[in-house]
Order: structure tokens, then sequence, then C-alpha cells
């Protein structure tokens, strides 16, 4: 079971990495989920700027944020590098609008560095839904183009940013 729960971790952040995901995705295929893929923006001039080690410390708190921002039922996953992806079961009183407001809310909060550094990143957000028929690997494309869309409107994300196309 350790060996387990090692291929499926994300070693940095604690959440599950790609493998967790592609095996929970497997698991709600066809539930009406949502997939909400989340990337991370101005992360390389972190990385660049301040090190690897800061953008290490920015990754581990986008994903405290995160995990935090969303509910309990929910799964979190790094996919890798600065993208997360948030699997959401079906909630009629829910909406991707008011969970893509409280998701950039808490990643738009400066994250302070070792140091006493500051660093702000924004993010992009899209969504597709595990709809019946339709295959995990297809709406985790999806909802990474969607983000993609988001990510090209406008060079910096806020939460007044938010719009469902």
């Amino acid at each position: 079971e350790d060996f387990r729960l090692r291929a499926i971790t994300d070693q940095l952040t604690g959440l599950h990495n790609r493998a967790g995901l592609v095996e929970h995705l497997a698991k709600v295929a066809g539930t009406g989920s949502s997939v909400v893929f989340c990337d991370l923006n101005t992360f390389k001039s972190v990385n660049d700027s301040l090190g690897h080690a800061a953008g290490d410390v920015v990754l581990v708190q986008a994903a405290r944020r995160l995990k935090r921002a969303v509910r309990g039922e929910d799964f979190v996953a790094r996919l890798g590098g600065d993208e997360f992806v948030i699997v959401v079961p079906p909630d009629a009183n829910a909406s991707f609008d008011g969970l893509a407001r409280r998701l950039l809310r808490a990643i738009e909060q400066p994250m302070v560095l070792p140091g006493g550094v500051a660093a702000t990143v924004g993010m992009s957000v899209g969504y597709s839904v595990l709809s019946p028929g339709v295959d995990p690997v297809s709406a985790l494309f999806a909802a990474d183009q969607e983000m993609y869309k988001m990510k090209s409107r406008l060079p910096t994300r806020t939460t007044a940013d938010v719009t469902h196309t």
C-alpha cells in the first residue's frame, strides 16, 4: 500500500499526481463530475528571478490554497509543473464561476517566501464535464483547452476576469 501511495502522490505538494488523477478520473467517468484545469500565471518568472527553491515554495503554497478553497469531496491533483486539476462531483447548487472565483482569490494573495520575499502569481482556469460517454482523457484535454482560452484573453487574471464560455 505504501508503494501504491507513493506512485500516485506528488512528492513536493502531497497532492495526487498525474497517475492518481488518471486513476480517479477512471472511477468517476460518466458521473457528470467537472474537471477543472488550473495553470499558474507568471510562475516561470518566479523560478527565473528567485530560483527553483522559491518556485517550489510557491507550488506548495498554491497546492495548500487550492485544497482549502474546495470542498472535502473535491479531488485535487498536481498534474505537473505549475498545472493543477480539481475534479468536482456534480452539485446542482454549485457553479463553475463560483468555484473559479474562490480559486483565483486563494491564489492571488501574496505568497511569503524564504527571506521575507513576497511573490504574487495569478491563475487561469478552464473546465469540462465528465458526461456519460465522454472519455476522461478527452475531458481533461477539453478543460486544458478552456484554460488556454482564458489565458489568451487577458495578460493578467483577476477574479473579475472569470467568465465561462
